[in-house]
């Protein structure tokens, strides 16, 4: 959450200057979660994800019609009203390409006069493993503790 208010406070701060520093800067991203920016018909402004810089804009898991995950339920819509929400819903995870829970934070911004809605969303399920290399803390072979 506080990672998205961030981003937001950036856009509000800097306009659509700030489109350009959230879609690169790796401060804006770390691992899978990043931040992205939507109009309210639900149409990407910029993308964190290196998947979508470069290419044009589109349209966002997010945008009403996209598919049925939300159940016909206009979840752009519920952001721009109330200015901030959790969206809960099921979206492919490219790191596994399997359907898998996501959470998402949403937040509208006004900047220049219009509305923009900041966020950032991840898969609560996927877990990224690291193995400690060999004769490292955890790692390795051997004794758990170390013993002999």
């Amino acid at each position: 959450r506080e990672f998205v208010r961030c981003a937001a406070h950036e856009m509000e701060s800097q306009g659509y200057f700030a489109q350009a520093t959230l879609a690169s800067d790796p401060r804006w991203k770390s691992g899978s979660v990043y931040v992205f920016g939507l109009d309210t018909h639900g149409s990407a402004l910029f993308s964190g994800d290196n998947g979508l810089n470069g290419s044009s804009t589109g349209l966002s898991e997010l945008a009403p019609g996209s598919d049925e995950r939300f159940g016909g339920r206009d979840s752009v819509g519920v952001v721009d009203e109330f200015g901030e929400a959790f969206l809960y819903y099921t979206a492919r995870n490219p790191a596994t390409n399997l359907p898998e829970r996501k959470v998402t934070f949403v937040k509208r911004v006004m900047v220049q006069g219009l509305p923009i809605l900041v966020g950032a969303g991840y898969y609560p399920g996927h877990r990224m493993t690291a193995v400690p290399p060999s004769g490292a803390a955890g790692g390795g072979t051997g004794a758990p503790g170390g013993g002999i």
